[in-house]
């Protein structure tokens, strides 16, 4: 059976002598490291967990689609395909079938209504109260409504309330 090995703190007496002792509990807790608030989720993880869902707004990342026409343009997903396929709304009118993969999710603006599309809270629909490197979000539904969490930005996107077709 193998030791835990024992946090130690060196501390100085009157006459110049060290002598070791235990940390208080102050001084261990701030040698740790808090733990995280979320699981980050890599892009191979992403690839295989369906995320969307009708009435998400979309950015469309294919660069070769249509010769790069419809790179960087919003549309709306109207309709799920199987678990990794959306029909999408283009804003000017057109429709595409496109994989999750060539959408990313819009997060939405300050003070604007989103939903969770990944993680602990997902379908849950949730307000953005501040945008950093993570988005720190208020919970509008649920047992923790009217809780804050920060989530990563990849799991909150704006949603549309819109009947699927």
């Amino acid at each position: 059976m193998s030791e835990v090995p024992r946090k130690t703190l060196s501390i100085a007496f009157n006459k110049g002598t060290t002598k070791t002792a235990r940390p208080t509990a102050e001084q261990f807790l701030q040698d740790e490291k808090p733990e995280p608030v979320h699981k980050v989720v890599s892009e191979e993880e992403l690839e295989d967990i369906p995320w969307l869902q009708v009435g998400l707004v979309v950015r469309i990342e294919n660069r070769k689609l249509a010769d790069g026409k419809y790179h960087g343009k919003t549309g709306i997903i109207r309709r799920i395909i199987e678990q990794f396929g959306a029909e999408v709304h283009v804003e000017g009118g057109d429709i595409l079938q496109l994989d999750q993969d060539d959408c990313s999710a819009m997060l939405p603006p300050i003070g604007q209504d989103g939903l969770v599309v990944l993680g602990e809270y997902k379908d849950t629909r949730v307000k953005v109260i501040r945008v950093e490197k993570d988005v720190e979000v208020e919970l509008c539904e649920g047992r923790k409504s009217g809780h804050m969490v920060i989530l990563p930005t990849l799991h909150v996107c704006k949603h549309i309330a819109i009947k699927s077709t």
